[in-house]
């Protein structure tokens, strides 16, 4: 139903975010490579009848650790999910958008760097970054880290913090930060969208 309300709205619908709730663990305990497979093709699937070009793997609730688990066997679980995603997403032109999510959200992969680690490490053509301001000011990165990353990175993420961990929309007074941020991006030679909450938009 949705697919057919797109078709006749018109309106492209060029990627989706989040990519999964808890009930798919990207890593963990509960991480099945079946079930992340199954999951996988069936998103891809329903998301190249709306056109999608872009899937963001964000999913904080799917990379939820408890305490003590182990960093390699995380980042092999992850690897492994990433690895199924890209496949199922290449046969439709689908690229898969790795982003790192503050540690408020979740446990694994905080910084943009560590997932820019991870996406060079498999080398897959489809498998890129997003890169989210706001996560970022969160964990402390600066525009240096951004600069170091912007070659992995095929879409931009924008919002303001409002204080208590809440996306905000980019008011008049953060407007000088977002300007700033666009600039840096565009230095780099950066020529994809940006979205903001419930927005999106080209830089060039």
């Amino acid at each position: 139903a949705f697919a057919a309300h797109v078709k006749e709205e018109g309106f492209p619908v060029l990627g989706i975010n989040a990519y999964c709730s808890g009930e798919h663990p990207l890593v963990g305990p509960g991480f099945s490579e079946a079930g992340t497979a199954d999951y996988a093709k069936e998103l891809c699937r329903r998301a190249a009848e709306l056109g999608v070009r872009t899937i963001g793997v964000g999913a904080p609730a799917a990379r939820r650790l408890p305490q003590g688990y182990s960093a390699k066997i995380a980042d092999s679980q992850m690897k492994t999910a990433l690895r199924l995603i890209a496949a199922e997403a290449a046969p439709y032109g689908i690229t898969v958008l790795l982003e790192a999510l503050h540690s408020g959200l979740c446990e694994y992969l905080n910084h943009t760097e560590e997932a820019a680690e991870l996406v060079k490490e498999l080398a897959l053509p489809n498998l890129w970054l997003v890169y989210d301001y706001y996560h970022a000011a969160l964990m402390g990165e600066d525009f240096a880290s951004m600069h170091r990353v912007m070659p992995l990175v095929r879409h931009l993420h924008y919002s303001t913090e409002l204080g208590d961990g809440r996306r905000g929309y980019v008011t008049e007074e953060a407007f000088p930060e977002f300007s700033l941020y666009v600039d840096e991006a565009l230095e780099d030679g950066y020529g994809g969208n940006i979205s903001k909450p419930h927005h999106l938009c080209a830089l060039k």
